[in-house]
C-alpha cells in the first residue's frame, strides 16, 4: 500500500524495502491480500477462527476500508473490476495474541464486512501487497517488540496494571508468560484471588496466555476448570471459556460436559459457547446445538441453526432431523439456513422445499439460491429459467438467478 497523506492506495510495489525512519515504526506493518471465489472444495480441516476487528490502527479501520473501496475512484495500482465474492483481506503481521484483520467481501454489488467460508473454500490469489504505515509519533513511542526485552518481571507487571488499553495488555501479559512463566503463574493465581475485579481480569488473562504455551498445563487447566465453577462474572467466564478451548484435543469428555453445563446460566453462555465450539465435531458438542436449534430464544435457535447449516461435518441423523423441523419455519432466516443446510449436506428431499422458495422468492432470498447452487440438482434449470422470465427489471434478483443457472 503506497500512502500518500491522507489517499490510499492498494499497490503491489511491496517488495519494495522500506526503511525505518524516526517517526516509522518498522516492527509493526500490513498486508493485504485480494482473492476471487473458486467454489466449493472437501476439506476435513477445522479450527478455531480468531475474531476479526474493525480497526487495525494507523487509520487502517473496516469503516474506512469499505467507503474506499465501495467509492467511484480506483485505488488499486493494476486494472481491477471486482466480481461476485471476491474477498479482500488487510492484516497486521503480530502473532497472537495481537494479530488483528478484518475481510470485506464484494457480494451483490457492494463491498460489505464478510469473507468466503473458512477452510472450504476454493480460492486464487488476484493480487497482493505489503503495507507499511508512516505514523506520526516519535520512535520514543512504547514499542513492545522492543522494550519486552528490556523490561524486568516488576516492570512489566507494574505496566500491565496501570494500561487501560487492552491491546496493550495483552502485549505485556504475552511478555511476562513467555520470558517469566515460573514467576508468573504464582503472580496470576495472587491476581485471580484478589478483590478487584480488574485485577482478577488480568490474572484470568495471564493464566490464559500461560494455558495456550502449555507451562504447567495441567495444574492451570485444573485451576481453570474450578474457577469455571465458582465464577459469576461473565467477563471473566468468558475469559475462562476462550481459554480452556484453545485446545479442544486436550478435553476429555467430562471436561467438555461442565463446559456445556454454562448454557444453565442463560443466553448469553450459550451464545458464547457456540462461538468457542462450533468447529468441534464431537458428539456432545452436536447435542449441544442440536439442542440449541430448540431453543426458546428465537436469537439462540437462528445462531445454533446457521452454525449447524454451515458445518457440513457436522452431519448425524439428529443434525438433519432437527433441520428438517424447521424448513418451513414461520422465521425467514431459521428457514432459510435449515434449507441450506440440508441442500450442503446434498440431502435431495429439499428440491421440493427449493421449488417452493423458488416461486416466492425476492431481494432476499439469496441463500435459497446459493442452496439450490449447492444441491447442483441439473432439473432445477428449467425451473431457474422460467423464473428470470418473470421478474421485472429486477437487475439485481435477475443476476442471481443467472449465476445460479451457470453454476448448477
Amino acid at each position: 500500500m503506497c500512502i500518500n497523506n491522507e489517499k490510499l492506495t492498494f499497490c503491489t510495489c511491496s517488495e519494495k524495502e522500506v526503511k525505518a525512519s524516526d517517526n516509522f515504526d518498522s516492527e509493526i506493518y500490513y498486508t493485504w491480500l485480494l482473492t476471487s471465489y473458486i467454489g466449493y472444495k472437501e476439506s476435513r480441516i477445522r479450527g478455531k477462527i480468531l475474531m476479526p476487528s474493525k480497526d487495525l490502527g494507523k487509520g487502517l479501520t473496516l469503516d474506512r476500508i469499505l467507503e474506499i473501496l465501495n467509492s467511484d475512484l480506483s485505488y488499486f495500482d493494476f486494472d481491477y473490476h471486482p466480481k461476485e465474492l471476491d474477498c479482500f483481506r488487510i492484516k497486521n503481521n503480530l502473532k497472537y495474541p495481537f494479530h488483528q484483520y478484518f475481510s470485506v467481501i464484494y457480494k451483490n454489488n457492494l463491498w460489505q464486512q464478510g469473507s468466503n467460508p473458512a477452510f472450504v473454500s476454493l480460492t486464487k490469489t488476484i493480487a497482493q501487497g505489503r503495507i507499511s504505515r508512516e505514523v506520526t509519533e516519535s520512535k520514543k513511542t512504547r514499542n513492545w517488540l522492543v522494550s519486552q526485552e528490556k523490561l524486568s518481571i516488576i516492570q512489566l507487571f507494574d505496566k500491565l496494571l496501570s494500561e487501560k488499553d487492552v491491546t496493550e495488555q495483552w502485549q505485556f501479559i504475552t511478555a511476562l508468560a513467555n520470558r517469566f512463566p515460573k514467576e508468573s503463574f504464582q503472580k496470576a493465581i495472587n491476581l485471580c484471588n484478589a478483590n478487584s475485579k480488574t485485577e482478577k481480569i488480568y490474572g484470568f488473562r495471564l493464566m490464559s496466555q500461560l494455558y495456550e504455551s502449555e507451562y504447567n498445563l495441567k495444574q492451570i487447566k485444573s485451576f481453570l476448570f474450578k474457577r469455571v465453577e465458582s465464577e459469576n462474572d461473565k467477563e471473566i467466564i468468558e475469559t475462562l471459556i476462550f481459554s480452556l478451548t484453545s485446545n479442544l484435543s486436550l478435553l476429555k469428555d467430562d471436561e467438555i460436559k461442565s463446559l456445556l453445563s454454562l448454557k444453565e446460566r442463560g443466553d448469553n453462555f450459550k451464545v458464547v459457547l457456540m462461538d468457542e465450539l462450533i468447529n468441534y465435531n464431537h458428539k456432545l458438542v452436536i447435542d449441544f446445538f442440536v439442542e440449541l436449534c430448540r431453543d426458546t430464544n428465537l436469537g439462540v435457535k437462528q445462531k445454533a441453526i446457521m452454525n449447524l447449516s454451515y458445518e457440513d461435518d457436522l452431519d448425524t441423523p439428529k443434525v438433519r432431523k432437527v433441520l428438517w423441523e424447521n424448513v418451513e419455519n414461520q422465521n425467514k432466516k431459521v428457514r432459510q439456513y435449515s434449507i441450506y443446510g440440508l441442500a450442503l449436506r446434498k440431502d435431495n428431499n429439499i428440491k421440493s422445499i427449493l421449488e417452493k422458495e423458488l416461486k416466492y422468492i425476492d431481494n432476499d432470498s439469496s441463500l435459497i439460491l446459493e442452496a439450490i447452487e449447492e444441491l447442483g440438482n441439473k432439473r432445477m434449470k428449467p425451473l431457474l429459467e422460467s423464473k428470470l422470465e418473470q421478474l421485472n427489471n429486477n437487475k439485481y434478483l435477475s443476476k442471481l438467478l443467472i449465476d445460479t443457472i451457470e453454476n448448477i
